[in-house]
């Protein structure tokens, strides 16, 4: 097994660890074609902290009314794939 392998094994594992789910694509495309499919399936607001089984407050609940767009955050990822992420969320209204 060489190095690569190794830390993308330690990666995985550490990730997993942490209650991650960690889903191998073949590609850059397939990648972004996973997190915005992703993220059209969740709900626009969902208060993902420790906790969250219990009923939220009515401030909390509130706040997730206000909050029904759906947002896809990506620093750092080149122009080029930007503008196919981009592309991907304006079909599927997400920002």
């Amino acid at each position: 097994m060489n190095q690569r392998d190794k830390s993308l094994d330690l990666f995985i594992h550490q990730a997993e660890a942490v209650s991650a789910i960690v889903t191998r694509v073949a590609s850059v495309q397939a990648a972004l074609d996973y997190a915005v499919t992703l993220c059209e399936q969740k709900e626009a607001c969902q208060l993902l902290v420790a906790g969250c089984e219990a009923p939220l407050s009515a401030p909390a609940e509130t706040l997730c009314d206000t909050k029904q767009t759906k947002v896809i955050a990506a620093p750092g990822l080149p122009p080029d794939q930007l503008a196919t992420l981009d592309a991907l969320c304006a079909a599927r209204g997400i920002q």
